[in-house]
């Protein structure tokens, strides 16, 4: 097996949700997948976006672009089976059946399951676009201000993450 070096690991893109789980059904749940070699092992690369809301494919792509690199170097590793799973989310609640409801039934969420899934994730959206909002209102920034701020990374068309 050959080993990352650390300008490789520092270069390497970080998904938002890393699953592995045994690859295939031969193995019995008691398994501990740590236990298995990475030729055993199913990786799911999970990458949540905020995307304009008639437009998702430039996020779609910049998503992919992202972690063009962390599939090979994974594979590179023994991993026989990665797969990257880019779900978008429109900025004004949109979900787009292609891009948010197919990655997450793809991913083993029957319908009621990726519907609360989603609803749950525009809720929090909201949630931390309100505090900015808020905070935006007690610092005393205008309108004018904030698109300077909005030339550092954040504006209205790619929220800041909240963490």
């Amino acid at each position: 097996m050959s080993y990352l070096s650390n300008i490789d690991l520092a270069r390497a893109s970080r998904p938002d949700i890393t699953i592995v789980l045994p690859n295939g059904s031969n193995h019995t749940p008691h398994v501990h997948v740590q236990d298995l070699p990475p030729s055993a092992w199913d990786v799911h690369l999970i990458k949540f976006k905020y995307c304009d809301d008639t437009r998702p494919e430039s996020q779609l792509q910049k998503a992919e672009e992202q972690h063009r690199r962390l599939v090979p170097i994974l594979k590179a590793q023994g991993c026989s089976k990665v797969s990257l799973h880019v779900i978008l989310m429109g900025v004004m609640g949109t979900t787009y059946r292609s891009h948010t409801d197919t990655p997450l039934s793809k991913l083993g969420l029957d319908y009621c399951k990726a519907k609360k899934l989603t609803k749950d994730l525009n809720t929090h959206s909201i949630q931390y676009a309100t505090k900015i909002i808020k905070t935006k209102r007690k610092l005393g920034f205008h309108q004018h201000n904030l698109c300077a701020i909005g030339t550092g990374g954040v504006s209205s068309r790619n929220p800041p993450d909240p963490h």
